[in-house]
């Protein structure tokens, strides 16, 4: 289990995928400076409030639900605020990119249904797609250029995907079509009633070359705030929810008025994260 790599002072979540067994699946969570004892664990919280945790094995077992027809799930644990949560993953309900972004090692997840896959990640190089993340199998090459999209893909042992300009993008994979297409975010921003300029225009973010997007010292006010992407409602970029697991066209998130160190960490539907700190 990891978080998005750097300090836990920075991403406080950790993520991770469990398989399904076909009944509920329990476990606790062992710091890495606990292993060979109980003492430190993370637990289901005394309480039996749902998606709490609690530290030092005060509690029972952390259960997931059996989901039918689920394949995994997609788990997250916020350790500073002690809370957790997780997603069902169905059969085919993802993807993978792998480049050179990640060195070649880090397969990013792309979400989606009806073989349309989706994702948000940076990219400074030549990469391919394939269905698993482990390995190999099955994997998809570029197969020139398509209309409407940015190229075509097959699996033809054929070459990489080309190299866009570097930077932070929406990634689409259509296997009906078998194109794919690249959507550059040149900005990403806070929007919502709770800012200075509420809805009419975005709190800018700096990406961060660690992997997030973030602004510092930035004052909202009683309301609600989302992610948006280069200054729009076009569908380039549009998360909410909960910011432990942000989703495409999710909620607005509610806040309190107060300054705010924001980060927003890259992913898919479901497993993007932002880390709101009020100062």
């Amino acid at each position: 289990m990891k978080n998005s790599g750097v300090s836990t002072a920075i991403d406080p979540v950790f993520k991770v995928r469990l398989p399904a067994t076909g009944s509920n699946v329990e476990f606790k969570l062992c710091p890495e400076s606990g292993i060979g004892s109980w003492d430190k664990d993370f637990t289901a919280d005394p309480s039996g409030e749902e998606g709490k945790l609690a530290s030092n094995n005060a509690g029972g077992n952390i259960t997931i639900e059996n989901v039918d027809g689920a394949v995994a799930y997609d788990v997250w644990f916020n350790l500073r605020d002690k809370v957790w949560g997780y997603v069902p993953v169905k059969a085919d309900e993802l993807f993978f990119e792998i480049g050179n972004e990640g060195g070649w090692s880090i397969a990013h997840g792309l979400q989606g249904k009806d073989k349309v896959y989706t994702g948000f990640y940076f990219l400074n190089g030549e990469f391919k797609f394939k269905p698993n993340a482990d390995n190999w199998d099955n994997d998809l090459e570029y197969d020139g250029a398509a209309e409407g999209a940015t190229g075509k893909v097959a699996d033809n042992g054929g070459s990489n995907m080309p190299a866009p300009e570097t930077g932070f993008y929406k990634i689409v994979l259509d296997l009906n079509a078998m194109t794919y297409n690249l959507v550059k975010i040149n900005t990403v921003g806070v929007i919502g009633d709770a800012t200075a300029n509420g809805w009419d225009s975005d709190q800018d973010m700096t990406w961060n070359p660690d992997g997030y997007w973030h602004i510092d010292n930035l004052t909202l006010n009683d309301g609600t705030i989302k992610f948006r992407g280069n200054d729009n409602w076009n569908g380039d970029l549009d998360l909410g929810g909960d910011p432990n697991c942000l989703t495409i066209g999710g909620g607005n998130i509610s806040v309190t008025a107060g300054t705010y160190d924001i980060k927003l960490f890259q992913g898919y539907s479901g497993y993007a994260h932002a880390v709101i700190t009020k100062k």
